[in-house]
C-alpha cells in the first residue's frame, strides 16, 4: 500500500529532524514536519485540531480507480 510508503519517509524526516530515535523527540519533531513531501501524494497535512483538540490526523490526497480492460484508469482524486 502506498500509504505505508509516504508514511515511512515521514518517519525517516521525523528522526533526522530530531537527531534522536527518542520517540518523545521524534513525536515532537513530527509535529512540525506539516507540508514535507515524502514523494508519493505530495505534501503532508495535519489535522483533527477541531474534531480532537490536537492536529494528530495525517491526510494526505487519495486516488479513486477502476480497472478497465486490464488497465487501471484514475476516476478521480479527493484532496483534504
Amino acid at each position: 500500500m502506498p500509504a505505508f510508503y509516504h508514511c515511512t519517509y515521514l518517519v525517516v524526516e521525523a528522526i533526522k529532524r530530531a537527531d534522536s530515535t527518542d520517540t518523545t523527540k521524534v513525536r515532537a519533531a513530527m509535529e512540525t514536519t506539516s507540508g514535507y513531501d515524502a514523494g508519493i501524494y505530495g505534501p503532508i497535512k495535519w489535522i483533527g485540531k477541531e474534531t480532537y483538540g490536537v492536529n494528530r490526523q495525517l491526510m494526505f490526497p487519495y486516488y479513486f480507480s477502476q480497472v478497465k480492460d486490464g488497465k487501471i484508469v484514475k476516476l478521480t482524486k479527493v484532496t483534504p
